[in-house]
Formats: C-alpha cells, structure tokens, sequence
C-alpha cells in the first residue's frame, strides 16, 4: 500500500469512522492497494489506476468487488487531462482508457471529481457531481453527490 498504511490499519481507519457515521475515502493508484481498500470497506477510491511495476494492470476479479461492495470510483480528471495524456504517451494513456473501459464494462459506479479538494458550490466541477450518471444511465445515489448540504468551514 505504497508503504503508506497497512491493511490491518485501513480496516480499523474503516472501522473507526463507520462507527462515528463517516465514510472512507482513499487515494488508490496500485493494484494491490486497490484490493486492500475494497476489502477494508473504503466507500470512494480516488485515482483508481491500476499501477503495478509491470504497468497499469486491470484486475477483473477486483472490479467485480468494487461493483460488489458500491464503491464508487472519482478518476480525478482535471481540465487539463488532454495535456495529461499526452504527456503519459500513446502506450500509457491507450492502456488507462482501456481500464476505465473495462471498468465500466464491469459495470463500475464513475463520481466526478479533480483531486483539487473543496470546491465552490456553483463551480463548474460541482455541477459535474450534480449532474453525475452511472454508468447505466440512472441518476447517481444521493450519498455520492457533492457539495454537502453545509460545507465545511475554511481552515485558517
């Protein structure tokens, strides 16, 4: 898990905020780690990129608990994901389109997001959220949408 946090940790980070009410999300580019969050209970996998040593490898098995446990995926695609593509290279970028693909072929639940933290209710990201689908067409559950019905006070 990136050597971050361990397995056994997640699950009792997992565990500690169920018990307060809270959901978990996770920033997940690895495979395993991918896996470790599934299996703990994360509610939200942030990135989602299949990364090993060998590549971007997809994990069939792993997205069908993914599907399984309703966790939703936030990609975080920026505005610029164009230049972010390009700067991957042909092979990179035409294996990450193929594993979002795959995802939703799997039948995965997609949350818009950009990884840039708090956004303004009314931005454009936020109306993104709003509006987000599955990918069968039917709106997104209520639990995924953003912003919250207070947002948070800015930190000083």
């Amino acid at each position: 898990m990136g050597g971050t946090i361990l397995p056994d940790q997640l699950r009792l980070i997992v565990a500690e905020a169920a018990r307060h009410g809270l959901r978990v999300a996770a920033h997940a580019h690895g495979t395993d780690t991918i896996a470790h969050c599934v299996a703990a209970g994360v509610r939200t996998l942030e990135h989602c990129s299949w990364r090993t040593a060998d590549g971007i490898v997809y994990d069939p098995e792993i997205a069908r608990s993914i599907v399984e446990n309703d966790v939703a995926v936030c990609r975080c695609v920026s505005g610029d994901w164009r230049l972010f593509m390009e700067q991957m290279g042909p092979e990179r970028s035409d294996a990450l389109i193929k594993v979002i693909q795959n995802m939703r072929e799997a039948g995965v639940q997609f949350i818009s997001g950009t990884d840039a933290a708090y956004q303004e209710p009314g931005s454009t990201i936020t109306q993104a959220c709003l509006s987000s689908s599955s990918p069968s067409g039917s709106a997104m559950p209520k639990s995924w949408t953003w912003p919250p019905s207070t947002p948070p006070a800015p930190s000083d």
